[in-house]
This record gives C-alpha cells, structure tokens and sequence, in this order.
C-alpha cells in the first residue's frame, strides 16, 4: 500500500470513528447519567427509554440511506459524506445544551428523542459515503482487513469515549461529569466534521450519475440484500450486546465503580478492534463466508462467559473475561463491511450500502433494546445477554450458509 491509500484508509478509520462514536457510543458510554438527566431516574426502565433514544436513532438510519443514499451515486461520495456529517453532528450539540427533564419535564425527553431521530436520519446517509470510500479506493489484498473496520470501530469509538470521559472525570469529579460533564463529550462530536470534510473523493467513483431508483437496486439485487442486512444485523447484534449493555452490567451486576468500568470498557475496546481487524484479514484468505461462520461458532462462547461474567468476583477476574468476550462477538463480523460492498456494483454502490447496511444496524439496535426490556422484566441482564447471545449466533450459522462468496466482486463490477 501506498502512501496515499495508507493516508486514505487512516482517514476514513478516523471518520468512520467518529460516525459511530456520535451515532450510538456516546449515547450508549452514557446511558446511565442520560437516563438520570433526560427521564428522571436511572431505573432500568429508564436505561430501556434512553438505549430506546439510540434505536430511534438507528431506526432513521435506513430512512436516511433511502433518502441520502442515492446522493452518493449521482453527485459522489465525497458529497454525501459532508452532508452526513454536518446533520449528524448538530442535533448532538443541541443536546449538550438541552435542559434536563428536572426543568422541561417530558418536553425534555421528547427533544431528545426527536434530536437522536434526525441525528440518525443523516447518519444513514453518511454511511453510505463513508462505508465505501475506503473499500472503493484500497486494492484487493487491503479490502479484507480494511474491511473489519466495519465492527471494529465499535471498540476504536469506545478507546475515543474512554479517553474524553478520563480526562473529563479527572479534571471535574465523577459526581460533576454525572451532573453535567458528560455534555462536554457531546460536544466532541463535532470533531467529526474534520475528518469528514477531509476525505477524498473514491476512486472508483467516475462521475456516473446513475440515476437508478431504491426500488430498482431492492428489486434487481433482491437476494443480495437480504443477505447483506440480515449479516449486519446479526453481527450488529452480537457486537451490540456488548457495546450497548455491557456498561449497565458492569456497574448493576457487577458493581463496579464508574473508574473501575471504564478500565473494563478499555480492555473491551481494545479486543474488540483487534478482532474485527484480524477477521477481515483472514476473510481475504479464507473468504467472507468461512470468517463468518466460523466467528458465529466462536460467539456461542459468549454465553458461557456471559455467566462468568455475572459471577466475577474481583475487577481483574471481569477484565480477564471481558477481553476474550469481545473478540468472539466480533470476529466474524470483521469480513461484513466488504462484504456488503460487494454485493452491489459500482453504479449503486451507495445506494444498496447505504439501505443494507443501516437497516441491520436498526435491527441491532431493536435487539438491543428487547434485551433491555425483558431483562427489566426477568430481572436478571446476566441470563437474558447469554440466551441473546446464544440465539443470534445460532442464526448467524444458519443465514451464513446460504450465502454465496462474494469476495473480489468489487473490481468485476
């Protein structure tokens, strides 16, 4: 790889990111004080209404990829990312200003969601010009790994969330960050205007102004994309029971100081990213395909160590089991990112990304929030995430197999 592409595939990690970071990481990093802020109580129920917030917003994402995304294959990629970053990143900065449901009552909680719902909406269509900038641009042999980005910036957006939120804790206090700290790291979602407005245009984008409909990309690659949504959203899922509960757990079943959580969500982070990156690569060996199934086999692990989980006694016996539980939740998504590339050529590239992939990460984050609810209900998250977890990978074997490989399709269409 050049020194170009190298730049390029740095970039558009960062932004990629940020996308995630501003979409459902901060939001999720959150939810505790959020809940307490927005809905007035820290509940359970409350923790349910604000990850409810986040799948509100993710439900807008295919909204806005059906709307956005066809931007990207008439007036480019670049464009779509810039107007995607820019209406992504202002209802965030509305929210760290939003008075709290202590002085605006349900108003405040209306906002909120109604904020998270338009923040999604542009969310959609920014994926589709970030998710295939890279992909488009990078040769064969760097689409692989490159491609595990895809999941793995579920872990990069927590190291960014981890290292704000320290910082921020060090400097006012945990109770302060609690009060209102935690709007400062709103306000860090602007940084994503950076790095989108910098991304370079993809190289395979040659100015087509394809003026193909939804309807027709749904219609004529029907098959594809449902393979292509229902992955995302099983992997979606698996990583997201994670990155959406895995705070709550931590503080509520294990009791965990907040310092203590974030040490935990570190380690997390860090195992997260190295294995969608290690399951994109050997997806460029082995196929996109064999990395899934494989990686679903290695998700039933989750729910042995669900259980542990639940049992640990000791900080260091939580860390010792958070770090192998976030890589069998992502390994085998690392391949998906290009994956969905590949489904569909270049002229609709934007397009069918941009619907595919945003409606699996609504689906994920639907997931999310059942398991959320009926662990309200059980009264028991350690059960109800290692069923979850049991039952998305058994699907994902089952979805995987009738998949056809895909891998290389990008430079014969």
């Amino acid at each position: 790889m050049n020194r170009e592409l190298a730049k390029l595939a740095v970039l558009n990690l960062i932004a990629y990111t940020f996308l995630v970071y501003n979409n459902s990481t901060l939001t999720f990093f959150n939810s505790p004080y959020l809940s307490a802020v927005f809905f007035g109580s820290s509940s359970y129920l409350s923790l349910a209404a604000t990850i409810g917030s986040a799948a509100l917003g993710l439900a807008m994402r295919p909204i806005g990829g059906w709307t956005l995304g066809p931007l990207g294959d008439r007036l480019g990629r670049r464009a779509l990312t810039r107007i995607g970053s820019v209406g992504s990143v202002v209802p965030l900065l509305v929210v760290a200003m939003l008075p709290g449901y202590r002085t605006l009552g349900l108003t405040a909680s209306v906002t909120f969601l109604s904020l998270l719902g338009v923040q999604g909406f542009f969310t959609g269509g920014l994926t589709g010009g970030i998710n295939v900038i890279g992909l488009e641009s990078l040769e064969e042999r760097d689409r692989g790994w490159f491609s595990g980005s895809g999941m793995a910036v579920s872990g990069t957006s927590f190291l960014v969330a981890t290292a704000v939120y320290s910082v921020l804790v060090v400097a006012l206090g945990q109770n302060q960050y609690a009060l209102w700290g935690w709007r400062i790291m709103f306000l860090t979602s602007s940084l994503m205007l950076l790095f989108g407005f910098v991304l370079p245009e993809s190289k395979k984008f040659g100015g087509s102004k394809a003026r193909r409909t939804v309807s027709y990309v749904v219609r004529t690659y029907r098959r594809r994309f449902v393979l292509a949504a229902s992955l995302t959203a099983l992997w979606g899922s698996l990583a997201f029971t994670a990155e959406g509960l895995l705070p709550t757990f931590l503080l509520k079943v294990d009791h965990l100081s907040s310092i203590q959580v974030s040490e935990a969500l570190l380690v997390y982070s860090i195992f997260t990213a190295a294995s969608g990156f290690l399951g994109g690569a050997l997806s460029e060996v082995k196929g996109r395909k064999f990395v899934s199934g494989v990686g679903a086999l290695l998700a039933l692990a989750g729910v042995p160590l669900y259980l542990a989980l639940a049992g640990a006694r000791s900080p260091d016996e939580v860390v010792a089991i958070v770090a192998p539980l976030s890589f069998v939740l992502v390994f085998g998504g690392g391949a998906v990112m290009v994956l969905v590339n590949e489904s569909f050529p270049t002229e609709v590239r934007s397009t069918g990304v941009s619907i595919s992939w945003n409606l699996g990460f609504m689906t994920a984050g639907i997931t999310s929030l059942l398991l959320s609810y009926i662990a309200s209900i059980v009264g028991n998250l350690a059960l109800v995430e290692a069923v979850g977890t049991g039952g998305l990978a058994l699907t994902t074997m089952l979805v995987t197999s009738y998949y056809e490989e895909t891998r290389g399709a990008m430079d014969r269409t």
